[in-house]
């Protein structure tokens, strides 16, 4: 009964999209023991029941998810908010769009949910990540109504980047 819990609890938690981290396993309302929830978690992982009940370890923390309701990349990009390193989380988010798409990611998304940034907190952001040589690949464009994207030049050229966040802000609403 006690891995139903679990599982049940996790995928609630994972419906309204966020991540469960270990610890919150241990208080209400699940209120388990540590050595007791080590050995159900290990059930689990090992239950085609709870396969979509996944793990993610991220420095000495573990958080849980289901995959039903929460990608694996959402997933990821949770765990890296809750580290509190909102440059490298842009920057990991920017590269993703640049190599996989490839597209210029526009500043203004950092202000939504699960960002949540302000912006004072996003001003400071560019500042860092252009002192910073761990980030020197990504860079800003901007379209020619001021709005402002970050691309990564190892996956897209500037001219690219920029024809993208043009036609997104600008052109698109100028062809009938």
């Amino acid at each position: 009964m006690t891995k139903e819990k679990i599982s049940n609890y996790i995928r609630e938690i994972s419906k309204q999209g966020k991540i469960v981290k270990k610890d919150e396993l241990l208080k209400e309302p699940l209120s388990l023991e540590a050595s007791k929830l080590e050995d159900i978690l290990q059930e689990m992982s090992a239950d085609e029941e709870f396969k979509d009940i996944l793990k993610i370890s991220e420095k000495d923390k573990e958080f849980f998810y289901s995959s039903e309701y929460v990608s694996d990349s959402y997933a990821e990009l949770l765990v890296s908010l809750e580290e509190k390193n909102l440059v490298k989380t842009i920057c990991e988010v920017v590269r993703r769009e640049s190599k996989l798409y490839p597209r210029p990611t526009a500043l203004n998304l950092f202000k939504l949910s699960p960002f949540k940034g302000t912006d004072e907190e996003l001003e400071k952001t560019l500042e860092e990540i252009e002192k910073n040589k761990e980030y020197e690949d990504v860079k800003t464009v901007s379209a020619t109504n001021g709005v402002i994207y970050l691309y990564s030049d190892l996956y897209m050229t500037k001219p690219h980047a920029r024809g993208l966040c043009e036609w997104v802000e600008v052109e698109q609403f100028q062809n009938p």
